[in-house]
């Protein structure tokens, strides 16, 4: 079978059993590609043709054929091996250093090991990145090689939360390791879904893409060849351009990501700038200091911490501790999963035992659960300033602006309606009611419900170390951000 596009070689492709080897004329380099779990290798046929006639068959690919096409590490060695063999064969002492080994989705996660193990040129993940879990760990912190991250904005399965992660890792290693992410770029490709990296033929699930495959392949390749140009010695071409290209489209991608590096650091601080809706004096009477427990480990140190205030020269000197309850990831699979925390309990203060503490009137409104938790997404929401993403939103459930807001109470529960949420935080009579009560963020009908839970006792209360609480379970920013940006569309 050959393809021939007009000023192109001519692409053969011939089935070895093994893989499929995709090449035109005398190659210089070689792109060995691990296809997506139940993916055959017939169906990245489009993508590697594209790629051999783009480089005027400077590059050769091998589509590799796993045992019921499913990735797997006792034949990845042989398959990359393929490519070598090739290559070596054709007098290129330095074969291995030769290849690129890519991997979409599944096949990305097998890939990463056999970079360093084998000498190879660089790694290319395709709708995928490296995994991080209690079972194993692998990190683009930690890898010596070039790596390219190719992430689709449309992609559900491997979702740009993931890709986001990756991103930010960089960044703040770029802080201290400057032109990190020449080596390691991390790109967002738009309107791009999950198996526009292959054939095109949508999974279940799936966003719908928002570019033809022909557009999302050449935008693929494009990347995929600057990468490959830029850091190895063997495809012709201007590396300096090449570079510049990766450069600006890591910068695009992190203006793309914004909302997500902006809500990412769930610290904190930002929990803490809330003891001040919650207690509403002049700014600079409040200063609040906290200690965070994460993960299930801590939750119990947590339950034994308190909050408290005391008078200073300052004003008020607020206490607040704050837990993050986490999801225990054994797998780090990217199908319809959450990064961020799941719920922040919040220890704080209330207005009146601030108000106290500082000798100041204890004057404004104060804020209960479910308003916090509005304010909290509204807040989040308004992170996302790209076009499309903000008009998918407003697709779905109208334009933000217009979003109506609606507050009740009763002697059980506050309850805060805001656009297509429902909010309702449970009133709970005691520390141990409170922290029994779960936190919960799902889907009823065509809203969203977020039940949540608060306590809230008098100065005057019998156990005076209760006294004063104003206690929250809070959604976090970042979750906010991943509703919005996947999970709610």
């Amino acid at each position: 079978m050959t393809m021939q596009s007009a000023g192109q070689p001519a692409v053969s492709a011939e089935d070895i059993g093994d893989a499929i080897l995709f090449r035109a004329g005398r190659p210089v380099a070689a792109l060995v590609l691990f296809p997506g779990a139940k993916v055959a290798p017939e169906r990245y046929a489009g993508l590697c043709e594209r790629l051999v006639a783009e480089t005027r068959g400077e590059l050769l690919v091998v589509a590799a054929r796993f045992y019921k096409n499913f990735p797997n590490p006792l034949q990845c060695k042989s398959r990359i091996l393929i490519a070598v063999r090739l290559l070596a064969d054709m007098g290129y002492a330095d074969a291995a250093q030769r290849v690129f080994l890519a991997g979409h989705s599944f096949g990305g996660i097998m890939a990463p090991k056999h970079v360093h193990g084998m000498g190879l040129a660089g790694l290319i993940l395709l709708a995928s990145y490296p995994t991080t879990s209690r079972l194993q760990h692998a990190s683009l912190a930690d890898y010596a090689a070039p790596a390219l991250v190719l992430g689709g904005e449309r992609d559900a399965y491997t979702g740009i939360n993931f890709i986001a992660r990756e991103s930010r890792l960089i960044a703040q290693l770029e802080k201290k390791e400057r032109g990190l992410a020449a080596g390691k770029p991390v790109i967002v490709l738009r309107g791009i879904n999950h198996m526009q990296f292959a054939d095109g033929i949508a999974l279940p699930g799936d966003f719908a893409p928002e570019q033809s495959l022909e557009d999302a392949h050449g935008v693929m390749c494009h990347t995929m060849i600057c990468f490959m140009r830029a850091h190895g010695r063997f495809l012709s071409g201007d590396a300096g351009a090449a570079r510049a290209f990766l450069e600006k489209s890591v910068l695009e991608t992190r203006a793309l990501l914004s909302p997500y590096l902006a809500a990412w650091d769930d610290t904190a601080d930002y929990f803490l700038e809330l003891q001040k809706q919650v207690a509403p004096l002049a700014a600079h009477v409040i200063h609040a200091a906290t200690r965070l427990y994460c993960g299930k480990m801590n939750k119990y140190r947590f339950i034994f911490d308190k909050s408290s205030v005391k008078k200073t020269g300052r004003g008020a000197e607020v206490y607040a501790p704050i837990y993050f309850e986490r999801r225990s990831r054994f797998i780090d699979a990217s199908r319809n999963a959450y990064l961020s925390v799941e719920y922040a309990a919040c220890k704080f203060r209330a207005r009146d035992s601030v108000a106290a503490a500082a000798g100041e009137p204890a004057g404004g409104g104060v804020l209960n659960c479910a308003e916090l938790n509005a304010s909290i997404i509204k807040r989040a929401l308004f992170l996302i300033t790209d076009t499309a993403m903000k008009e998918r939103l407003a697709r779905r459930y109208g334009a933000l602006a217009a979003w109506s807001y609606e507050s009740a109470s009763d002697e059980l529960k506050h309850t805060v309606t805001y656009g297509p949420f429902t909010i309702v935080s449970h009133r709970t009579p005691s520390g141990g009611a409170w922290l029994s009560c779960p936190f919960s963020f799902c889907k009823s009908g065509d809203r969203w419900m977020i039940e949540t839970a608060e306590l809230q006792t008098p100065v005057d209360f019998s156990l005076q170390r209760y006294a004063g609480a104003h206690y929250h379970k809070l959604i976090s920013p970042l979750r906010v951000i991943e509703w919005a940006t996947l999970f709610g569309l």
